[in-house]
């Protein structure tokens, strides 16, 4: 009887604290769901919500890649929340009613919610099949469910969970053929990474360095096959990958195509660049850089009607200036921007507690600020310690710093919003979460 009841003990043992890690973080999300008060969106969620509206009165709700509209940003959000708002007389709808609709933001968080509980294990998982022992992998879900700052998202209209969902699966499938497993997970990898570009644009220039990294990964790790063999695997390994992104990515890039867009799934590319070079992070600009701001969008906008007129003019605009400028004047000033944004600039989170639920917030929200900054810190000081300390342990620690190193590059690039570097918060809880493993144990003294 005892050895009947030992799989059901291990299992509870190996799974128990992360199953109480969701019941926790669940209860939490839904006390914040019932006392929450009204909110009000700001910043781009007026966006998607219009879309969204646009998209169910003209009953273009596909959800499938070539169906989704050509916009600024990539839409499958906005068509996501398409489908759930509610039927109603197109002739009745006003401006704020489209733009501001609460439905929405109700519907929203019913999806993002079990998103956000699956990519807690998701992180729990990378942490394990990184070689992590079960506490340092239930300390790395634990730092990303109980962040504030990403579990603000889960009651938005932005794509920041669902995307963070997608990178997750495509993470743990490569993680998981780097650690010498089947390579026909990198399939799965593949439509997961395509799932996470049509949320968001973030992972586009990083795809190429993780099919490059699975291809050649075969090489140093398979040292017993002849390098024929292992060359053919490694090119296999690639090829999955790429399969998958393109099998979901590929239509949409052909409906942009054919329509004048270009192989592209967004229109904001040099415009974003443009912000990030000329523009202080939105949260601190000034009265008179706000205006900045403004003249800038004018000018790109008066530029053309259409988005390549538009995005070409502003190419030719910032190479102008970072020519006029210098190229080290430029870097100097943005990485001074970056670590403004980093450490200085308030997040989402924080702004929602005057923007969203007025002024003031409910005292238990304002009760987080200061957990979430602290915690903020420590996984941006510890993510990037243990990136640094333990990149060499595998090819999987490897790619993940790199990952890291990628994308503080691409906010150097534009570091204007705390938002942009959310996709970070996952891999950093990973990395801050080793560092307990960086301290050498001692070994105690045994008896004679």
């Amino acid at each position: 009887m005892n050895d009947s009841l030992q799989p059901e003990r291990s299992l509870a043992r190996r799974f128990g604290p992360l199953c109480a890690l969701l019941l926790v973080v669940a209860a939490l999300h839904g006390a914040w769901m019932a006392a929450e008060p009204a909110p009000t969106y700001f910043e781009d969620e007026p966006h998607y919500s219009q879309f969204a509206h646009e998209d169910a009165l003209s009953g273009r709700t596909s959800l499938l890649p070539g169906r989704l509209r050509f916009d600024q940003r990539p839409e499958l959000i906005s068509r996501l929340w398409a489908q759930f708002v509610p039927e109603m007389d197109g002739s009745t709808l006003t401006r704020e009613k489209v733009r501001y609709d609460p439905h929405l933001q109700r519907r929203a968080r019913w999806v993002h919610l079990p998103l956000l509980l699956a990519t807690i294990v998701l992180v729990f998982l990378h942490a394990r099949t990184l070689g992590a022992a079960p506490a340092r992998a239930l300390g790395a879900a634990a730092l990303f469910g109980l962040f504030p700052w990403f579990a603000f998202y889960a009651h938005t209209l932005w794509a920041e969970v669902p995307h963070a969902f997608c990178v997750g699966i495509a993470f743990l499938c490569v993680l998981r053929t780097l650690r010498g497993g089947a390579r026909w997970p990198l399939l799965v990898a593949g439509l997961a990474l395509g799932m996470a570009l049509l949320f968001k644009g973030t992972m586009n220039a990083f795809v190429p360095v993780i099919a490059a990294f699975v291809g050649l990964a075969p090489l140093v790790q398979r040292p017993e096959d002849p390098w024929r063999q292992r060359i053919l695997f490694g090119a296999s390994c690639a090829a999955l990958l790429f399969v998958g992104t393109y099998a979901v990515i590929g239509p949409q890039l052909l409906a942009n195509q054919e329509a004048g867009h270009g192989w592209r799934l967004a229109g904001n590319r040099w415009k974003n660049l443009e912000m990030g070079v000329k523009l202080q992070p939105r949260e601190l600009q000034t009265d008179s850089e706000r205006q900045d701001r403004a003249d800038l969008h004018q000018l790109y906008m008066l530029a053309g009607e259409t988005y390549e007129v538009r995005e070409a003019a502003a190419e030719e605009r910032l190479r102008a200036h970072v020519q006029e400028t210098g190229l080290a004047t430029v870097l100097a000033g943005q990485a001074r921007k970056l670590t403004a944004l980093v450490f200085r600039v308030p997040s989402f989170f924080e702004r929602a507690l005057t923007e969203r639920w007025g002024d003031p917030a409910p005292p238990w929200l304002r009760a987080l600020r200061w957990p979430g900054r602290v915690l903020w810190t420590v996984l941006v000081l510890g993510g990037l310690v243990g990136a640094l300390a333990t990149f060499r342990r595998s090819p999987g620690h490897l790619l993940l710093a790199l990952f890291v190193g990628y994308y503080l590059t691409a906010a150097l690039t534009i570091p204007y919003k705390v938002r942009f570097l959310m996709p970070l918060v996952p891999v950093l809880a990973v990395f801050t979460a080793e560092l307990p493993s960086l301290w050498p144990r001692r070994e105690r003294p045994t008896s004679a």
